[in-house]
């Protein structure tokens, strides 16, 4: 983030400050990603890897020979530095090697002390307040004092001060402070807090855009307060919604979701976030007229998928179904990855707009079953590979929130092979193949996406 950090490398074996040293400022402790200084320092990074792939079961590091050679291959292309070394070496290898590594299979004790950084917190007068290889214990140590420091800081960038309207001029995608003699990048944003809003600024710009698009949602319902508390009385459908959202949900989460999504469609559907107070007052405006029409399209579409989701869930259960296990549990498979808990958040609403022909082709494909489960289960096994594939990404995504827009075309491909392949006679969003989803595979292995 442009901060110069003092880097010190010292040859002294049994001592604590033995091998790197860096020095971080307590202002910003806090903010520092260790999952960022997992790669520091550049010339080590190679060797750190050759280590903890030498730690791995034999079973899977037989794949890795030579392991220098695949320590250097890591080492040039793993570019998302902002997830942990051993994540983003676990995540590159599944991708080019299909190869499953778990947390649990990494030895991190096997690193000697000089591969290590060791980290030093320094206050506002340059002294040495605490100093250990472990920054998460560091962060836990003084987790309070450096809260207190940083938001010191940030208070001579942004009043961090509650707003209930547009009332603080544009907002900049970046400010430069000083601390401690550093030129310090801050990112300015808004953040929602039960309800309320606030000015706020973060160490990353992406840490910063995600939290603006909450903001700024948050923002457009405090600035139409009559129309949200009539759209949340006035949702089409909402009981019969409510029911049929049981398994999943509260009435209250799903005018929530409904709520947020009517928002997203309404305000902030273009791809560009919103930082200038003019262009705010103008979508706003603009908007107005489309909440209920946005709402009833949108609450139509959601009992559609609902209903159709029933008569899966129904069909599935029916005594003639035990015999189709492969059917069966491929099919839960997929709606688990359709429709769960917050799924109304999740998705777009472009893709969710397709959800009633993913489920209409789940439907048919089980009334086909009774004359073509051999041909079915040659289907399934044919899409296999890539699914599993799929849930792998889709699940690392989450964990690490890191969805892309070749990652949601993959995800989303994948149902549109499955009505090419279960239900021909509907028509696919687009041409789909198994080859297709070959070449869209090897596209994210080469550019390395999660």
């Amino acid at each position: 983030h442009n901060i110069k950090i003092p880097v010190e490398y010292k040859l002294a074996p049994g001592q604590i400050d033995d091998g790197i040293n860096i020095d971080l400022p307590l202002e910003i402790l806090n903010q520092f990603d260790e999952n960022n200084l997992d790669y520091l320092v550049p010339g080590i990074l190679e060797e750190k890897i050759t280590v903890l792939l030498k730690s791995l079961p034999k079973h899977i590091r037989k794949a890795l020979v030579p392991v220098p050679e695949t320590a250097k291959e890591c080492a040039s292309n793993i570019n998302n530095k902002k997830i942990s070394l051993k994540k983003n070496l676990a995540a590159y290898l599944y991708k080019t090697r299909l190869l499953e590594i778990k947390d649990e299979d990494w030895s991190e004790s096997i690193l000697p002390e000089y591969l290590k950084i060791n980290f030093r917190v320094i206050d506002h007068d340059k002294n040495i307040i605490g100093e250990s290889r472990d920054l998460n214990s560091l962060k836990q140590n003084f987790a309070e004092q450096s809260e207190q420091a940083f938001n010191r800081t940030i208070d001579s960038v942004l009043d961090d001060e509650e707003i209930t309207g547009w009332n603080f001029g544009d907002l900049p995608v970046e400010k430069q402070i000083m601390v401690n003699g550093n030129q310090l990048t801050v990112y300015p944003s808004l953040i929602e807090e039960e309800e309320r809003v606030y000015v706020h600024a973060f160490d990353r710009q992406e840490t910063a855009d995600y939290y603006l698009k909450f903001g700024l949602r948050a923002l457009f319902k405090l600035s139409i307060p009559k129309e949200i508390k009539y759209l949340r009385k006035n949702l089409t459908k909402l009981d019969k919604l409510t029911l049929l959202y049981a398994s999943f949900g509260n009435k209250d989460e799903l005018i929530d979701s409904i709520v947020n999504l009517v928002i997203d469609e309404t305000f902030l559907y273009e791809k560009k976030l919103i930082r200038k107070h003019e262009r705010f007052m103008a979508m706003l405006e603009h908007g107005k007229p489309g909440l209920l029409p946005n709402a009833e399209h949108i609450c139509n579409l959601l009992e559609q998928i609902f209903l159709l989701y029933q008569r899966v869930v129904s069909r599935l259960s029916e005594p003639d179904m035990s015999v189709q296990t492969h059917a069966v549990h491929d099919i839960e498979e997929q709606l688990e990855y359709l429709l769960y808990p917050g799924f109304i958040d999740d998705v777009p609403l472009k893709y969710l707009s397709e959800y009633p022909r993913y489920l209409e082709s789940i439907i048919k494909r089980i009334e086909k079953l009774k004359y073509s489960a051999e041909k079915d289960r040659k289907n399934t096994l044919l899409l296999q590979d890539h699914w599993n594939h799929i849930k792998k990404l889709v699940d690392n995504a989450y964990e690490t929130d890191s969805f892309t827009d070749l990652l949601n075309e993959y995800r989303w491909m994948i149902e549109e092979l499955r009505i090419s392949l279960f239900t021909q006679e509907m028509k696919t969003k687009m041409p789909v193949s198994i080859k297709r989803l070959d070449k869209l595979k090897e596209t994210m292995q080469k550019v390395n996406q999660l």
